[in-house]
């Protein structure tokens, strides 16, 4: 009976209604965006951040100022296992796309196989710091050189730092995500953060160019909802009508519109328990992680050296297909959600001119990868739940 009720979701942010109400008060003030813009860059430790509805279209904009300044050059290398969607920012700049294998080791960029990838076209590489596990940049600036662009895709990864820094604050420009699958969600949004200040000047120029959002009001709704929806005891009972609006399918086209006041607000209230958020899912995710790290039948990421991850997800991939299978429906049963991400690379869903058994490890990590929560609203049943299923399917 307990478990009819209550239900894990696979991701959550936990916003509370007077929060709500508290951003809907302070966005009366029309430099809610500015100040948010502002605080961002201050925690992050960057010279700039210019805030816009998602973190495609932040990508979008800095290649499209990159473009401008090399005019030369028209490719863009990201790797082959990530969200697909990506690839739209490129599309809509005419620029070709290519990809890199994964490690199956920490799940993130391989510069090995970046490195065959660049040619004298090459006009930016786009590391993404993969469910919240920081990677490594020093071999990718080494292989970019001072031709080529680094852009940090830190969209799962806020709050997350390696040797001591925050991941996003590392390149010359980055991306963030704040859409509903993140730790730190005002629904939608995003933003690009920057320590090359002529880049930041261009993008800026361009995001006071896009087109206003729609409707506030709208957004209060959806921000309301969201922030209901995601409560265990929520979740379970409305999960008929929530998972209608669960796709797995990849999105064609993205519209580029600003950020909104609303969500700027909402977004600084969160930035001040971001911390505690993500204190909260380094204690959930460490504690997967050690009891999962040495099973055999399934792979899960390293954190390495100097690493501090925020567990956006957690990342498990079973070497067998039934073991997938059965652990899925087990969690469920015991209510726990879970989430396939990415079920296939994208030089699958894409033709990118690749042979089809290309990039062997993104490949064999996009078969078999689940997501498990690590999310705030978990507590210590929950993850003896998950990882006593995992180890024993």
């Amino acid at each position: 009976m307990r478990n009819l009720f209550r239900k894990i979701p696979t991701t959550a942010v936990p916003i509370y209604l007077p929060e709500v109400l508290r951003a809907v008060i302070k966005a009366s003030d029309q430099d809610a965006v500015d100040h948010f813009e502002k605080r961002l860059a201050v925690w992050l430790g960057v010279s700039e951040v210019v805030l816009v509805n998602k973190g495609t279209t932040a990508l979008y904009l800095i290649l499209k100022a990159l473009k401008r300044l090399h005019p030369h050059r028209d490719e863009v290398i990201y790797p082959d296992y990530t969200v697909p969607t990506l690839k739209l920012a490129f599309d809509q700049l005419e620029l070709k796309t290519r990809v890199c294998d994964i490690s199956r080791t920490t799940f993130n960029m391989d510069p090995r196989s970046l490195s065959e990838e660049i040619t004298g076209k090459t006009l930016a590489v786009l590391p993404v710091h993969m469910f919240g596990f920081p990677m490594a940049l020093d071999e990718v600036f080494n292989i970019a050189g001072e031709d080529i662009a680094v852009i940090e895709d830190a969209c799962q990864a806020p709050g997350a730092r390696i040797n001591g820094e925050f991941v996003g604050a590392i390149a010359p420009s980055s991306i963030f995500s704040l859409c509903k699958g993140k730790n730190f969600s005002t629904y939608s949004g995003g933003f690009a953060a920057f320590n090359d200040i002529e880049l930041a000047g261009f993008v800026r120029a361009e995001r006071d160019k896009l087109p206003e959002a729609k409707s506030g009001l709208k957004m209060v709704v959806l921000i309301t909802l969201f922030a209901l929806a995601m409560r265990p005891g929520v979740y379970g009972p409305l999960y008929p009508f929530i998972k209608r609006f669960k796709s797995e399918e990849v999105h064609q086209h993205f519209d580029a519109v600003k950020f909104t006041s609303i969500q700027a607000a909402l977004g600084d209230i969160l930035l001040d328990k971001l911390e505690m958020i993500n204190a909260q899912r380094r204690t959930n995710g460490l504690y997967l992680y050690e009891k999962l790290k040495d099973c055999g039948h399934i792979l899960i990421p390293e954190i390495i050296d100097g690493a501090d991850p925020v567990f956006n997800h957690f990342p498990v991939v079973f070497l067998n297909e039934n073991d997938l299978k059965r652990a899925q429906s087990r969690l469920w049963e015991k209510g726990i959600d879970t989430a396939r991400m990415y079920m296939r690379p994208n030089h699958h869903i894409y033709d990118l001119g690749y042979p089809s058994d290309a990039f062997p490890d993104s490949i064999l990590i996009a078969k078999g990868l689940i997501t498990l929560p690590s999310h705030p609203y978990m507590n210590q049943r929950d993850l003896g739940i998950i990882s006593d299923i995992i180890l024993n399917p």
